[in-house]
């Protein structure tokens, strides 16, 4: 460590020295006012985008919600000596140039160049960050310029672990002291390390994913959870009128759809979710002994293979909404997905009517647009008014409008309601 303790000094003096001579400068001269100097540090990161891979970090149960990253000068061996050539002998150390870690041929890109040199396997460990969030890169100042530097990385799934102590890369139990074991490790810049360039910052790459003990299998199915005592904030879980005594979730998107009811207060899970991205739900809510629902919201999800990922959810309310599909829109226009591509042309859908009333112009919400990409996918409007609804949608090729049809339907309190679309007259 006094090697390092040394440059960190020498090097801080130097910093500060830049300044310091700049103020006894202006001193000198009542003239002159010296410009503003910036210092960038010389540092080396880590990043979630380089070494998770198809680990998910999410906040679910069994997804990575922390890791703590070493960063190893690999210009030293972990004693804190120099590398010399004879511990490539010993097995310690590796040749420089583009040889890897294991004797095979290394391909590194300019900035990762393993360099002429030998270096070590595993090198000077640095004090270890964290536990960080495991959406957030991190950079590492305690580094020297032109030498070169791998990480390891262990991930966890709980974000709650604190630190054995500090710079120590050991997470505990904040309740009972108890170690952690990590469920991930990652091994980064072992063929190609990272060099330190004077005043940037530079990620260390060449990640490899070399220890899994999760329980997450990416060919498990997916499912989501809807925690419905996060609802009780609208009113009390209940058998009175006014009150919450149950719920429904359902969903059709994806060529998918399932439902399940579960009573207030309970997780609602489904199972075997489509994973293409993200998941709207529609939860509604129902007094004891009404067959109709009296609140309804939408929650959202992106599924993730093999785990239980939570919604997020807005507030229940007392409005309804309404879904618009593209495929019958295109129908009733004689038309269909392929004339997007070919025309090519797109379609545009305008709210014009809302609880049986004309919207002016500067009242109707923004247009949606339907491309070929899009076309399979129903629109949806939420928070509408209880009432006739009406949509106005136009396909049109660039500038000129080729036809127009109005989708129209009833809106209900917490209901989702499909409309019909025809020619407009």
């Amino acid at each position: 460590m006094l090697w390092a303790l040394l440059f960190m000094s020498t090097r801080s003096i130097g910093v500060l020295a830049v300044p310091l001579a700049i103020v006894l400068l202006g001193g000198c001269s009542e003239s002159t006012v010296p410009p503003a100097t910036v210092y960038h540090p010389t540092l080396i990161g880590l990043s979630p985008a380089l070494f998770l891979g198809s680990v998910p970090c999410v906040e679910a149960k069994g997804a990575m919600r922390a890791y703590v990253g070493t960063v190893f000068n690999v210009e030293y061996l972990p004693d804190g000596s120099p590398v010399t050539a004879d511990d490539v002998a010993k097995g310690d150390a590796v040749v420089g140039g583009m040889q890897s870690v294991d004797g095979a041929a290394a391909s590194c890109h300019a900035d990762a160049d393993p360099g002429t040199t030998p270096r070590a396997i595993v090198g000077f460990a640095l004090p270890s960050t964290g536990p960080v969030d495991c959406h957030q890169s991190i950079s590492v100042a305690r580094v020297m310029l032109g030498q070169r530097y791998r990480a390891e990385i262990q991930g966890y799934d709980r974000a709650d672990l604190v630190a054995l102590a500090p710079g120590v890369p050991i997470l505990v139990d904040p309740a009972t002291g108890e170690r952690v074991e990590p469920a991930w490790k990652f091994s980064c810049g072992d063929d190609c390390p990272e060099t330190a360039v004077d005043s940037d910052l530079r990620a260390v790459g060449d990640c490899k994913l070399v220890e899994d003990k999760s329980a997450v299998s990416p060919g498990d199915p997916a499912s989501v959870v809807v925690a419905t005592d996060a609802f009780a904030g609208t009113t009390s879980c209940g058998a009175e009128s006014g009150e919450l005594d149950h719920f429904t979730v359902s969903y059709d998107e994806f060529g998918q759809s399932a439902s399940a009811t579960g009573a207030c207060g309970d997780e609602i899970e489904l199972d075997d979710v489509p994973v293409r991205g993200t998941l709207t739900l529609d939860v509604f809510a129902f007094e004891a002994g009404n067959p109709e629902a009296r609140w309804g919201t939408t929650c959202t999800a992106v599924p993730v293979a093999g785990l239980e990922v939570p919604v997020t959810c807005e507030p229940l309310h007392d409005q309804g909404s309404l879904v618009v599909d593209p495929l019958d829109a295109l129908a009733a226009l004689g038309s269909d997905c392929n004339a997007l591509t070919s025309l090519p042309a797109e379609l545009r859908l305008e709210l014009v009517q809302e609880a049986g009333v004309e919207l002016a112009a500067e009242q109707q919400p923004a247009p949606r647009y339907v491309g070929s990409d899009t076309c399979a996918k129903h629109v949806r409007y939420s928070n509408l008014e209880r009432g006739a609804v009406t949509v106005r949608a136009t396909l049109s090729s660039g500038p000129t409008e080729l036809s127009r049809a109005l989708c129209t339907a009833n809106i209900a309190p917490a209901q989702t309601a499909t409309a019909h679309c025809s020619l407009e007259p």
